[in-house]
């Protein structure tokens, strides 16, 4: 890979201006409870530029989701999503240089070397997932959680420690669209996580943080 092709999968702007012309691949979710069937759409994979899973800073993340009309997706969404998805993958830790592209590269390299050219409707457990929380949403810093190993527990606890300056190979951005289905009627995805409703994507309560602006 060329120095102008690294330059790709690091630069925002280029990065914002790409994935506004690759719009992401969506698929549906359901998730009910004894009252509600929920259907919402959401990316099946993390983004990607130019076939990587490129980490982000959060506001870059944010861009993109305002851009196709999404979200980025709850602690609790970030679970259902790996429940419900068809490959599941086994988390690769990288120690050294982790906010290199170079690890980035070998890190998106060796998750499709798992893949093994298979198809999927919806895959998860390579990324951790940058996310909104009602808990803990921190003012200039990135909210993390997820990447599950196998047995369904993610190595990442929900934490803000980090700075909304920090990215590094492990992170990935999954769109949630704002369009969703709640028992047959077309709503907003911003009135479900404030409504009565909202437990079924959210173990925080209601969710009012609006993302990363």
């Amino acid at each position: 890979m060329n120095q102008e092709e690294k330059t790709l999968l690091t630069d925002s702007k280029q990065i914002i201006e790409y994935s506004k012309q690759h719009k992401p691949e969506m698929t549906d979710v359901e998730i009910k409870d004894n009252n509600n069937t929920l259907t919402l759409f959401v990316s099946k994979d993390y983004l990607l530029v130019n076939g990587i899973r490129v980490s982000l800073f959060p506001k870059t993340a944010q861009t993109i989701a305002d851009y196709y009309d999404c979200i980025l997706p709850t602690p609790k969404l970030v679970d259902i999503i790996w429940e419900k998805s068809d490959i599941q993958l086994e988390p690769k830790s990288m120690s050294s240089n982790r906010g290199s592209v170079d690890t980035l590269i070998y890190h998106n390299s060796f998750i499709e070397q798992v893949i093994l050219g298979r198809s999927f409707n919806l895959i998860a457990g390579h990324k951790k997932d940058i996310v909104i929380s009602a808990k803990a949403w921190s003012k200039g810093k990135v909210t993390i959680y997820g990447w599950h190993k196998l047995n369904g527990k993610p190595i990442q606890p929900l934490s803000s420690i980090h700075s909304e300056s920090y990215k590094d190979y492990s992170h990935g951005t999954r769109l949630i669209s704002r369009k969703c289905i709640l028992n047959g009627v077309g709503m907003d995805i911003w009135d479900v996580l404030n409504g009565d409703s909202h437990g079924l994507i959210s173990n925080e309560g209601k969710v009012s943080i609006r993302g990363y602006k």
